[in-house]
């Protein structure tokens, strides 16, 4: 019973130096320095987060071989299976946790430096083609509006025109 103990308070020790990556490499971006006009000095690589993401991943795919392996899977084991679950979970949410982190700090890091990923650049159209589009499709909108009000025109007509006996308002007016 003591070597367990041992075990789980050396994964503690030794787990509490292994945070996330972005929790320890990346800067993020100071907002008082923004505000005083100072040079911007935050991450904008993503590495950091990756690696976050990673080890989240591989934390996963631990925790799901402790899940689908039995106790006796786990006799020789340094810990047991339900500790070996425990830990896999703990580590899968500092990991993700820190990548969140990490992915945010560097993408408000890259807006404030007005740095664009190379997927936004290929996706986001440029000012003037977004102005022409919008532009073209109003055009389009007035053109079917106006085609909307000469069919009612025409259909209000024949239906006038159909209705024997009844007197249009413009019938025996002086032209």
């Amino acid at each position: 019973m003591k070597t367990r103990w041992r075990v789980v308070v050396a994964c503690f020790v030794l787990g509490s130096f292994t945070t996330g990556c972005s929790f320890l490499f990346v800067q993020p971006l100071n907002t008082e320095a923004r505000r005083a006009g100072q040079p911007l000095n935050c991450t904008t690589n993503t590495l950091a987060p990756g690696l976050d993401t990673a080890f989240a991943a591989l934390n996963v795919i631990a925790t799901l071989v402790a899940v689908a392996s039995s106790n006796e899977d786990y006799r020789d084991a340094a810990l047991p299976r339900p500790a070996a679950i425990t830990f896999g979970l703990l580590w899968t949410a500092v990991w993700l946790g820190s990548s969140i982190y990490g992915f945010n700090a560097t993408s408000d890091c890259r807006a404030a430096l007005g740095m664009e990923s190379p997927r936004t650049q290929r996706t986001r159209p440029h000012s003037r083609d977004v102005a022409a589009e919008i532009a073209e499709e109003e055009a389009a909108q007035a053109r079917a509006a106006a085609r909307a009000a000469e069919q009612a025109k025409a259909a209000g007509a024949a239906a006038q025109e159909s209705m024997p006996g009844v007197r249009r308002p413009d019938a025996g007016a002086p032209r």
